[in-house]
């Protein structure tokens, strides 16, 4: 069984430092980049769903540059065997987000996709939906 786990690499605040009002007031160092927890979530349902099939190999897939990395090297290191990363520069809405997964994920030929429900930046909940749309698969 291959399973993907759609994971979103955020930048979470802790606090605000910074003294320029068109960022809101934060610095570069107000920044910590992670793995949203819903798609920690996610990662945890694959492992779970991997056990139960007794065999398969997790994918993670995310979009744009690796800014969270020990983060996702603790995804790794929970259970994934691969890392899959989709280059881009630019912000997408969650339909073109959900347009270069799927195709990276049709590639991969995956049995089960798993994203989490929503992002703590955006809070839309939308690219899950789309990919099971463009994929065909039950959401």
């Amino acid at each position: 069984m291959r399973i993907v786990v759609c994971v979103k690499q955020i930048a979470h605040t802790y606090a605000r430092t910074g003294m320029d009002p068109n960022q809101y007031y934060l610095s570069q160092q107000d920044q910590v980049f992670r793995v949203n927890p819903c798609d920690e979530l996610a990662m945890g349902m694959a492992l779970h769903a991997k056990r139960l099939a007794g065999e398969g190999e997790i994918f993670l897939l995310t979009l744009g540059p690796i800014v969270a990395g020990e983060a996702l090297l603790r995804c790794m290191a929970l259970g994934a065997d691969h890392l899959c990363q989709v280059e881009m520069e630019d912000k997408i809405d969650p339909w073109q987000k959900s347009v270069f997964l799927s195709r990276t994920i049709l590639n991969i030929k995956a049995d089960l996709v798993l994203c989490g429900k929503e992002s703590l930046d955006t809070r839309n909940g939308q690219v899950g939906a789309f990919v099971a749309h463009h994929l065909h698969f039950p959401f």
